[in-house]
């Protein structure tokens, strides 16, 4: 009964020892997460927002009706951050927080996942707050939103 006992226990105690190394070990195919610094806000033609660490617009943002815009996410050395900008884990979305009174559509460009076309359905006399979103599609969350003041010509 004695030697049952043990190897039971040595044949438990192993099991927990394979199990918890399993579990602490690195993944065979790991989700990266983006580490953005700033993010960069360009309307193509037009003006430019950018963003600090801690979410911080340089500004507000003026777009008018069919404005294209690109989103740089970047790393610490101000480069564009290979991680955030890989359209396997991650995409853009944009949001309005506080509403859409210009009746803003965002559509995603087919040939760059950080890029699109704004239209609109009416001009605002005020600013509107718009929200971009860096998705991390492979993990199902957000990893980073920033609100601009954007005025909407």
């Amino acid at each position: 009964m004695s030697f049952r006992f043990t190897l039971i226990c040595s044949t438990s105690l192993a099991l927990s020892i394979a199990f918890a190394a399993c579990r602490d070990s690195g993944p065979v195919n790991p989700d990266p997460h983006a580490d953005v610094h700033s993010v960069l806000v360009e309307v193509i033609g037009g003006g430019s927002v950018t963003f600090n660490r801690q979410h911080v617009a340089s500004g507000d943002l003026t777009i008018g009706n069919n404005a294209v815009i690109a989103v740089t996410f970047r790393d610490a050395n101000g480069e564009e951050d290979a991680i955030a900008q890989n359209p396997d884990n991650f995409e853009l979305r944009v949001n309005y927080p506080g509403g859409n009174p210009a009746g803003l559509v965002f559509t995603p460009s087919p040939t760059n996942p950080f890029a699109g076309t704004f239209t609109r359905t009416a001009p605002t006399t005020t600013p509107m707050i718009v929200q971009f979103e860096l998705f991390h599609v492979t993990g199902d969350h957000n990893d980073g939103r920033w609100n601009v003041q954007t005025v909407v010509q």
